[in-house]
């Protein structure tokens, strides 16, 4: 059965922390997602309209899509809400697509316990035969988070070793993640995370939360969105799009040195756990991934 994983880049923050030591002048801050600004929520609508559609176009029939994954950050949440919202609409005459934005789903889980919880959802699949689903609901994937990485745990400040990183590196985020990537998560007498284990770990979070969402879906073809950070998510690209080698080299020659930007996104399609197809900045990558 192939399935689909979409992978998205959270929407420009409203607070100036990103990293890049660029500042916010003239940006308006949202004033229903607090965390991102207004442009930022524009142009995640249209990545919803553009990438997520074209998933769910792909989809089977009665296909599930679980935008279910996210980092603790408010600006991941925020996101993969405005995502939901922004797909409810766009469906809203299709009688073939059911798009349950997280309110519909925070309604849903309205009393009762963790398994009377589940057990709605999967009622609620079973009742629609012939449907596309799409679930908003995401969950707090830890692989998928830059702390303790390149994030202190508890305060969210950058560690030393991202601040070196982007300091040595003019906070160009371009250039730093192909440090990240030469350096193999070292600089200097500072460690960060290797990004051939972080890319493996990110897998393994959506593979993690695709067996959860199996368990709920009644054997429909499931189809995991997830949104997080920049490096994290190029990694995974590489990843996917190198037959599960993470390097330097690979990066360059197949993205042209171009990391992921604010809410743009890509997705994977995989056929029987192996074989799969990354779509990522227009451009197609075929790839076995080695066991």
């Amino acid at each position: 059965m192939k399935e689909i994983n979409i992978f998205g880049r959270h929407g420009p923050r409203s607070d100036g922390m990103g990293g890049t030591g660029r500042d916010l002048e003239g940006e308006k801050t949202s004033e229903v997602y607090p965390f991102l600004t207004e442009k930022g929520v524009e142009k995640v609508r249209e990545t919803a309209e553009k990438y997520y559609r074209e998933v769910i176009e792909k989809m089977d029939s009665d296909g599930v899509l679980f935008l279910g994954g996210s980092s603790e950050e408010p600006r991941t949440k925020s996101t993969v809400e405005i995502i939901g919202a922004s797909l409810k609409e766009l469906y809203k005459d299709r009688e073939d697509v059911l798009v349950l934005d997280l309110e519909d789903m925070t309604n849903l889980f309205q009393g009762g316990g963790f398994l009377e919880k589940i057990s709605r959802i999967n009622s609620l699949i079973n009742d629609n035969p012939g449907k596309k689903i799409v679930i908003d609901f995401p969950l707090f994937i830890k692989e998928l988070s830059l702390r303790p990485a390149f994030r202190k745990m508890g305060t969210g400040e950058r560690t030393e070793y991202t601040d070196k990183l982007l300091e040595e590196e003019n906070f160009d985020p371009q250039r730093a993640v192909l440090r990240w990537l030469s350096g193999e998560g070292k600089l200097g007498n500072l460690d960060s995370i290797n990004p051939q284990l972080a890319a493996e770990k990110g897998k393994q979070g959506i593979d993690r939360l695709r067996k959860f969402a199996r368990a709920i879906a009644g054997g429909r073809q499931i189809n995991i969105g997830v949104v997080g950070h920049g490096w994290l998510l190029d990694v995974l690209a590489i990843f996917y799009a190198n037959g599960g080698k993470v390097n330097r080299e690979a990066f360059k020659k197949l993205f042209d040195d171009k990391s992921m930007d604010q809410a743009e996104a890509g997705y994977v399609e995989i056929d029987d756990g192996e074989k799969l197809v990354l779509h990522y900045k227009g451009e197609e990558f075929e790839t076995v991934l080695e066991k």
